[in-house]
């Protein structure tokens, strides 16, 4: 049986609800026949998500759904051609050895691994009512981003006790139970709770584009912005020059 979860869940939050069925003998197991002996359950830009859709989810979901939906996939081609976009899916979800270098080439441009996971109080609270268990969501593992979109909360990252990382125990743990290492169940944060329009504005692009809905981002609408750009600069030029002889023979002498 394959759980329902939400539409934003991480992929890793979905592998390990499904490990929780009872169709592997262990998560390591899962995790080795899914990606093999180098795998990695924290798949954050949908890397062999073909095999994830064949062996975890049975083919229940398009690669190209899952990928766009539980995945940062959508941010990191938000700012490239379609056609580019095509490549990359298609290579990102047959996993192959260039794409570890594309993985991290993104990687080392900005796109790093956040180094915990994070969770939203509220949203695993409604999680565990309509899902049975909490999820990892892709916005909230954004390295940038700190507060819950929808609920407003600063993002948890470790177990309140013992200040242990969720991300020491993500491949064991979802949001909302206890810790393994102490049991505890209390959650806290180490992130600045500072906040700014800046901020705010960042973070509404970004969730923007994690639903493809940020055409500004578009290479080809750029370039043609800073056309405009450019061209209101010669303009606004132009007409200074004409009120300015000396500057005119200046450039005309150049």
């Amino acid at each position: 049986m394959i759980p329902s979860f939400p539409s934003d869940a991480t992929i890793s939050s979905i592998h390990l609800a499904c490990f929780r069925t009872g169709r592997h003998a262990s998560m390591k197991s899962s995790i080795r026949d899914t990606y093999g002996q180098q795998g990695d359950i924290h798949t954050e830009l949908g890397f062999r998500a073909s095999s994830f859709n064949e062996h975890v989810l049975q083919g229940a979901m398009d690669v190209a759904e899952l990928m766009d939906r539980h995945s940062m996939f959508p941010l990191i081609t938000s700012v490239v051609s379609a056609k580019t976009a095509d490549r990359w899916r298609e290579a990102l979800a047959l996993g192959d050895g260039k794409t570890k270098v594309l993985c991290r080439t993104l990687y080392d441009h900005g796109f790093e691994k956040l180094p915990v996971l994070r969770q939203c109080p509220t949203c695993v609270r409604e999680d565990v009512n309509i899902f049975g268990s909490g999820h990892w969501r892709v916005m909230h593992q954004i390295p940038v981003i700190r507060f819950c979109q929808v609920h407003g909360e600063l993002l948890q990252d470790q177990c309140a006790r013992c200040n242990t990382s969720f991300v020491k125990y993500s491949d064991r743990v979802l949001p909302g139970e206890p810790c393994p290492r102490c049991g505890s169940d209390a959650v806290s944060s180490s992130l600045s709770n500072a906040t700014s329009m800046g901020y705010t504005a960042l973070a509404k692009l970004i969730e923007r584009a994690l639903r493809g809905e940020a055409p500004e981002l578009d290479p080809r609408i750029r370039t043609r912005l800073l056309q405009s750009l450019i061209a209101a600069a010669n303009d606004d030029c132009w007409r200074s020059l004409k009120t300015d002889p000396p500057a005119r023979a200046a450039i005309a002498q150049n």
